[in-house]
C-alpha cells in the first residue's frame, strides 16, 4: 500500500504505531516535525519498493535534488 496520498499524521498513524505513541512525548510542535520525517521516510521506501509509480525514477530525481 502507498503512502504517496497521506498526511503526515495519517502515516504515522497507519504505519509506525510505536513511533505514533512516542509523538505525544515530544509535544506539538517536535511531534509533527518527526511524523513529516516519518512520512517522507516511508514515501521514499514506497518508492523503492515499486509501490508507487516511476518510483526508482523519482527516487533518482530527490537524490539529484538533494
Amino acid at each position: 500500500m502507498s503512502n504517496e496520498n497521506l498526511t503526515p499524521d495519517e502515516s504515522l498513524a497507519l504505519n509506525g504505531e510505536s513511533f505514533h505513541w512516542a509523538k505525544r512525548f515530544l509535544g506539538k510542535k517536535m511531534g509533527l516535525e518527526a511524523a513529516k520525517l516519518y512520512a517522507f521516510c516511508r514515501l521514499l521506501d514506497d518508492m523503492a519498493d515499486g509501490d508507487i509509480a516511476n518510483g526508482p525514477e523519482r527516487l533518482v530525481k530527490i537524490r539529484a535534488a538533494l
